[in-house]
């Protein structure tokens, strides 16, 4: 046996909470600041391709990169009834002229347009063809950084190597350009309502400027028709895209500037009027894409002047962003690998390897590195018919419904200590896609509830609740309970729901307070309650929402926990070494499937094995 190697969702009426400088990455988190669960987006357009019209051309066109080297694209000046014409020319990353990152959607690739590289014809994207022609002077030459036309797409390897230097090309950038599209018949007034109360040299004089943003009265002063165009821009695909992640947070020299057509605004300035309209009311107005991003550009300005961080590893940056959407599945992983501190270590970009040999082999590297088996609490079965092939063990990011993972930070370390002294102990056997790990079994699952909650608007699920446990006889009062002789039903119950945990920031989350004798604060329950009955959901820091897609389970021991919706009687619970929180596994011939992670009420703290009660240690095959 090898060692060693083996809110808003859920909202509450919020008391705002600041954080100072220090455990929590240096930022603050303020009245628009949110932290929030996957964003769920349907898929975008396609990102396929395009190729020259004569393919004999592309080696004309794309000499080889030298190390570290990137191409710039030259943009001539024309105007809009002329062709669009450029060129490349070939800089080292970290010392090129001055140029703009593009960032943008590809789109469909019907109905392409033509445009001059090198001087020969070459087939773009509407998108871009249009982002070309309405970006570019009458009279004067601009330089920009294109992916679709700096890199050659048809080159695996040289694709794999300029992902790599994609954090320094937009960090790099004097600006980082957003293109949002095409104008429609509310783009203007949106932009000219931006301009007059978010930009800077107005923010003082506007009577409508953000220090007034606290009142709904703002909201019926917005004119109509701009307030269209306002969510018709959220509404744009650019918002679904995993790269625009790394592309928008970029702390480029001079910032980001969002463009619409013609029309131009500063992009804290757009991002300062979604915080207003979600402080407001989140449900109609926010735009979850672009407060993640918010959260994230901070994160980076900070990281990139202190040199540390809490929240840049790939392990933490692949849950939060799993709802954006690529055509490529592969790029959900190698998207991040730029903004990362840890993606190049953990994964070759090698777009040859089958979807499910990246995501094996990134779940592998990112348990290895962090010595645990924590990283697993992503793995949830779906309810969606998957064309993939893979392990219990191994997420699934391609799927985008998918229970909020328990917090496992705390401010001072870890949140949760199930396993207590038990050390991770794990290997794989990726051959036969086997991960043999030691652990205690704890027991099975008695009974099940028989309804689960899919979204913050079940104002019936703790009336449910209460009458299922009452249903199944459960008395904490009792000799046979391990809760004996202290908390009643409900006291339990509310903290199940809640996974006994306040959130404080993005996967950063406390214990809840209690009283000397053991019982969540009198407060607690209310707030805790008050969310569920009145829906509320636009919290920015509060109760973590552990029981949407999840279910109540009570133990044959007669403990109440919260897992997977998928889970049935007579599935274990398990203690793994080296993990914050249980595991609920199935058995299923001569190994077992990982159903997804657990919070049982009463062994979070390595009580499971104390006092009278020992388990013994064994070896689970999860397959």
């Amino acid at each position: 046996m090898a060692s060693n190697i083996f809110s808003q969702i859920f909202g509450v009426p919020s008391t705002n909470i600041s954080v100072e400088q220090g455990d929590r990455d240096g930022f603050q988190m303020y009245a628009g600041n949110i932290t929030l669960p996957p964003i769920q987006y349907s898929e975008p357009e396609s990102d396929a391709e395009l190729e020259p019209e004569d393919p004999d051309e592309r080696q004309h066109i794309y000499r080889p990169l030298k190390r570290d080297e990137i191409r710039l694209l030259i943009l001539n000046p024309g105007t809009e009834d002329e062709p669009t014409e450029c060129y490349l020319e070939h800089y080292p990353v970290g010392s090129a002229k001055p140029y703009l990152a593009l960032s943008y959607v590809w789109g469909s690739t019907e109905n392409p347009g033509s445009i001059l590289l090198d001087g020969c014809t070459f087939q773009v994207t509407a998108n871009l063809g249009a982002f070309l022609k309405s970006i570019r002077h009458e009279f004067s030459t601009q330089v920009f950084w294109i992916d679709a036309l700096c890199i050659n797409q048809q080159d695996v390897q040289e694709k794999g190597h300029q992902i790599r230097l994609m954090k320094r090309v937009y960090e790099g950038a004097s600006q980082i350009v957003i293109w949002l599209g095409e104008p429609d018949q509310n783009t203007k007034p949106a932009f000219d309502y931006l301009k007059h109360n978010y930009s800077e040299e107005e923010e003082w004089s506007s009577a409508m400027g953000r220090l007034r943003i606290e009142s709904e009265q703002v909201i019926k002063e917005i004119p109509p028709e701009a307030l269209d165009g306002i969510q018709d821009l959220l509404a744009r695909p650019w918002w679904t895209r995993i790269w625009v992640y790394q592309e928008a947070t970029a702390p480029a020299r001079r910032g980001s500037r969002v463009y619409c057509g013609k029309h131009q605004v500063d992009f804290e300035d757009l991002r300062e009027c979604i915080r207003d309209l979600c402080a407001i009311d989140s449900g109609k107005y926010s735009n979850r894409t672009a407060l993640i991003m918010d959260e994230y550009s901070r994160i980076r300005r900070f990281y990139n002047k202190s040199g540390t961080t809490i929240y840049l590893h790939l392990a933490d940056l692949l849950p939060t962003l799993r709802g954006f959407q690529a055509t490529n599945p592969r790029d959900k992983l190698y998207a991040l690998i730029p903004t990362s501190i840890d993606g190049n270590d953990l994964l070759d970009v090698d777009y040859s390897l089958s979807v499910e040999e990246v995501y094996m082999q990134s779940t592998c590297n990112i348990v290895q590195a962090d010595k645990s088996l924590d990283f697993l609490g992503h793995c949830t079965q779906q309810d969606d018919i998957c064309d993939l092939d893979l392990p219990t063990w191994v997420p699934d990011w391609t799927q985008r419904e998918s229970a909020l993972h328990l917090f496992k930070r705390g401010p001072d370390g870890k949140l949760y200590n199930a396993c207590e002294s038990l050390l991770a102990n794990f290997e794989f056997d990726t051959g036969n896609r086997i991960l043999k790990t030691i652990g205690k079994r704890f027991g099975t699952v008695e009974y099940i509830s028989p309804s689960q909650n899919d979204t913050v608007n079940e104002t019936s699920l703790l009336k449910a609740w209460r009458d299922w446990l009452a249903k199944v006889d459960f008395v904490p009062s009792s000799p046979q309970s391990p809760y004996h002789p202290s908390p009643q039903v409900e006291d339990i119950l509310l903290s199940t729901l809640v996974s006994d945990c306040d959130r404080i920031g993005l996967d950063l989350g406390l214990r809840l307070p209690r009283t000397e004798s053991g019982n969540i604060t009198e407060e607690t329950k209310m707030r805790i309650m008050q969310a569920i009955e009145t829906k509320s959901n636009n919290a920015l820091t509060g109760l973590h929402p552990a029981f949407i897609h999840r279910k109540l389970i009570l133990t044959e021991g007669g403990y109440l926990g919260l897992t997977a919706k998928h889970a049935q009687k007579g599935d274990v619970v398990t203690i793994l070494g080296g993990t914050q929180v249980p595991m609920v596994l199935r058995r299923n011939g001569d190994h077992f499937n990982l159903i997804g992670e657990a919070y049982i009420h009463g062994i979070m703290d390595g009580e499971a094995g104390r006092g009278e009660r020992t388990l013994e240690l064994e070896m689970f095959h999860i397959l």
